[in-house]
This record gives structure tokens, sequence and C-alpha cells, in this order.
């Protein structure tokens, strides 16, 4: 009897300490951030927030207003993204990536339903905008973003595109005479980059705090990204700001596409969605 029972708990010892191994090496496997050259993994931290207490309302329906050397490429990648993750209807252009750059007419929009009813979600793409022809497209609650950035700079860095000498006594005069003739962009980037200023101060230090944890994230995100011999799958760990996520090497592929080729695919996907909910749609 003594035997039998022994060997009852030690088979029941083995079998439990057999499930628990196995439960733990799935977790290092998929949650974990492990480096197998290293042979080092950092666990993520077991809690995490539950990011409705922030009361924070997830917007789904953006027109951001794209131009040329104001991070407009990094907001339409993250914009893209969105919008592929949630199954959201994108104003893309019918053909490349501009949807207009001579007038504020859309005649080169990805064939659609009748609008309206039929609405966008998100706009992207470089246009010249016009609220009056853009916002019948666009549902009421829509936000209206745009990226302002000092008139000079942008300028400054369109003439480095190109093999232009200038003299280093001429550059003061080109952009006294640059600031004097476009006094307006000056006057709304000054305007804006105040009220700016007051948001960011009116946030206290728990906005830099947030700001900090964004940028450690994005500096680890961008490492694993572009370190192709590292693991399959990146743990995030979750802070006051955010839930613990993680990141795949497909996730990469697609954070790293060219603007032209993510256009393609996503357009390419939400035009064959598009044709199996609107199946009687001309021209699609």
């Amino acid at each position: 009897m003594y035997i039998r029972r022994l060997f009852l708990f030690l088979t029941l010892f083995v079998l439990t300490f057999t499930i628990v191994v196995l439960l733990w090496s799935e977790s290092l496997r998929t949650v974990w951030s492990c480096n197998p050259s290293t042979s080092t993994c950092i666990q993520p931290l077991r809690w995490s927030v539950n990011t409705s207490d922030l009361n924070i309302d997830e917007v789904h329906h953006v027109v951001f207003v794209k131009v040329h050397k104001a991070a407009s490429t990094t907001v339409f990648n993250m914009l893209v993204r969105f919008s592929i993750s949630r199954v959201l209807n994108v104003m893309f252009p019918l053909h490349r990536y501009i949807l207009s750059q001579e007038t504020a007419e859309l005649n080169r929009i990805i064939s659609h339903p009748p609008s309206p009813p039929f609405l966008f979600d998100i706009l992207c793409n470089h246009v010249i905008f016009d609220k009056d022809t853009v916002g019948p497209y666009f549902p009421n609650d829509t936000k209206y973003v745009a990226i302002l950035r000092n008139p000079w700079d942008i300028v400054y860095m369109r003439l480095n595109e190109y093999p232009v000498q200038e003299d280093d006594d001429e550059k003061p005069y080109v952009k006294a005479r640059f600031l004097h003739v476009n006094h307006f962009d000056v006057a709304i980037y000054n305007h804006f980059l105040h009220v700016f200023q007051q948001k960011v101060n009116a946030e206290g230090p728990d906005f830099v705090d947030e700001v900090q944890t964004f940028s450690a994230i994005e500096r680890r995100v961008s490492t694993f990204c572009k370190n192709a011999q590292s693991v399959e799958v990146l743990g995030i760990w979750a802070t006051r700001w955010n839930d613990y996520f993680s990141i795949s090497r497909k996730e990469c592929e697609t954070m790293m596409m060219s603007e032209i080729g993510l256009i393609d695919a996503a357009r390419e996907k939400q035009r064959h969605r598009m044709l199996l909910q609107y199946p009687d749609m001309n021209n699609i």
C-alpha cells in the first residue's frame, strides 16, 4: 500500500511538473523577448493597464492634410496600417499616390458607392485641401489634422536636395527675403507654435513621461525591425500608458514598406473588400 501511494504521488508530481514546464516554455517562446545569440531573455511585466481608464475614445474618422517634408509619410503609414486593422475605408487615389496637385477637385478617387450616403473614414494622401470639397465625403465627427513645420526649414531641406552652390554670406539675405515674401506662412507657424507650447505646458509632467515612454518603445521597435537576426516576436512591457503588446516580423515588413508599396497593397485590399460589399457598384 505504501509503495502504491508513493508511486501515485510521484506520477502526479511528474505530470504537474511537465505541465508547468510546457506552459513556461510556451510563454518563453511567445511572450518573452529573447535573443538566441546570447541566450538571454527579458520578461515583460505581468500586469497591464486598462486604457479605458485614460478616458480616450478611439477615433476612426480622420482627414490628414499630407504635405511634403513634415513627417507626413510617417503619419500616412500609421493611418493606413490603422485602417487595415480596423477595416476602415480610405480615400485613396485611383492610381499612384496623389489625389490632387493642381486644383482642389477630387476627380481621381478610388471607385466607391455614391457619396453620400457612402462616406469614407480616412484621408491621408497628398491633396490640395478645401474643406467644402472634402467635407461631404466624411462623417460630421471627422477630425482634421495637419502638421506645421518652420517654413524656412522646409525650404532649406528642399534646397539641400539639389546641388545648389551658395555662399555663406548669401544665406541670411535669402532667408530674410523668404520670410518677407512668405510672412503669412510664418505668421501661421508662429501662432500655432505658441498654441502648441501652451497645450504642452498645460498637460503637466505626465505628458513628458508619456512622450519619453513612447520614444523608448519606438527605439526598441526600430532596433528589432532593423535587426533581421533577432527573435521573431518582440514583447513590449506594459506601462501606465499602454497594455502589453507584441510586434511580429510581418508587422515590421508592413511598417517599413515604401509609401507606394503600402498604398498599392492597401488599395487592392480595400478594392476587393468593397467589391464583395457592394457587388452592384460600377467601375470598381
